[in-house]
C-alpha cells in the first residue's frame, strides 16, 4: 500500500527521525525503514501494518514492507535525523 502520488513519482527521498521508541525496545524502533513503511502507506497503510505488528511483531513487519516499496517504488535515498530521548535533534 502506497500514496498514489508518491508512486507516480520520479524518485522519493524517505526522511525520518531515529529516536527510541515509545512503547517498545529493539533493532529497529523508528528511522528510514518506519517511514518508508508509515509515511508512504498514509494513515490507512499504518493502521493495518499495526494489526500485523500484533501478529507477527514489529521488526518482520518493518523489513518485509521496506524491502517490498524498495523494490516497487523510485526510493533512491533517504535522511535519518537522529533525535535523543527528549525528541531533540542531536547536533
Amino acid at each position: 500500500m502506497c500514496d498514489a502520488r508518491a508512486a507516480r513519482a520520479d524518485a522519493i527521498i524517505v526522511v525520518g527521525a531515529v529516536k527510541p521508541h515509545t512503547d517498545f525496545s529493539g533493532p529497529i524502533e523508528s528511522g528510514v525503514l518506519k517511514m518508508t513503511r508509515s509515511a508512504l502507506g498514509k494513515a490507512i497503510g499504518a493502521a493495518r501494518y499495526h494489526t500485523e505488528f500484533a501478529r507477527h511483531g514489529y521488526e518482520p513487519i518493518i523489513r518485509e514492507v521496506a524491502a517490498l516499496m524498495y523494490d516497487r517504488l523510485p526510493v533512491v535515498a533517504g535522511l535519518a535525523i537522529v533525535e535523543d530521548t527528549a525528541a531533540h535533534a542531536c547536533r
